[in-house]
């Protein structure tokens, strides 16, 4: 297992191989390796992270690292109590109906999920809770400030606490 300063380094030069003239000079703030031999890398300012998320700079820092990579996108949980379970969570066209309802931006969610697995309802449920993973931050938090509405129907999420397994 390599030290963190070998690995940070090495992740340095990737992203130097990666800039181009006009390129922003970025630096490294921390690395954490994650138990799936995933790392997980903390840039010293928003604009550099952004800068290193578009689509062009992407490619070029995954191929310059030696192995498989890819670029994970950090998502933001919120819990919502008391959804009808006659939602469809997985129909892209009704997220996007979701979005418009509440006033937030395109493709926000991410997606949704039941906490509890839908074989173990009762016959006779009609709500259930969910988790939605929203793209930004100022989606989940104009969900949980002015409330969540689905079909008429005002639900107030709150932040997941804990991250599910």
């Amino acid at each position: 297992m390599q030290p963190a300063e070998e690995v940070a380094t090495k992740v340095e030069n990737t992203i130097t191989a990666a800039r181009s003239l006009e390129s922003p000079f970025v630096s490294i703030k921390a690395i954490i390796k994650l138990k799936n031999g995933g790392l997980l890398v903390e840039l010293d300012s928003g604009e550099h992270a952004t800068w290193i998320k578009r689509a062009e700079n992407q490619t070029k820092f995954v191929a310059a690292l030696e192995n498989a990579a890819k670029i994970k996108e950090r998502s933001y949980q919120i819990l919502t109590l008391f959804l009808p379970i006659s939602s469809l969570i997985h129909d892209l066209e009704w997220l996007r109906a979701v979005e418009m309802e509440n006033d937030i931006d395109d493709e926000s969610i991410e997606s949704i999920r039941w906490v509890k697995p839908v074989e173990r309802r009762s016959p006779t449920q009609c709500v259930a809770h969910a988790i939605i993973n929203l793209r930004t931050p100022q989606a989940a938090n104009s969900l949980m400030k002015n409330g969540l509405y689905i079909c008429k129907n005002k639900l107030l999420p709150r932040k997941e606490k804990r991250e599910p397994v």
